[in-house]
């Protein structure tokens, strides 16, 4: 019995909304197959002047703000 034998013979046992949910589930992979992958360079240096990080970036944070994430305040 072939693969698409076995898959007919168990979607005959589907409930009728089971199958409706399979066919939009094929439906998605079936599109995600007919799109076009975009093979986009990375340019390095694109936002180049246009950032600014703070020279203290990595310092500690107050312990007002460290306290307020293990009460669920922020």
């Amino acid at each position: 019995m072939t693969l698409e034998q076995q898959l007919l013979q168990q979607i005959q046992l589907l409930p009728t909304n089971k199958k409706l949910e399979l066919l939009n589930f094929v439906q998605v992979l079936a599109s995600k197959n007919q799109m076009p992958h975009k093979n986009i360079p990375k340019r390095l240096g694109l936002l180049k002047d246009k950032l600014i990080v703070a020279n203290d970036f990595d310092a500690p944070l107050p312990d007002e703000i460290l306290n307020s994430f293990y009460e669920g305040k922020l």
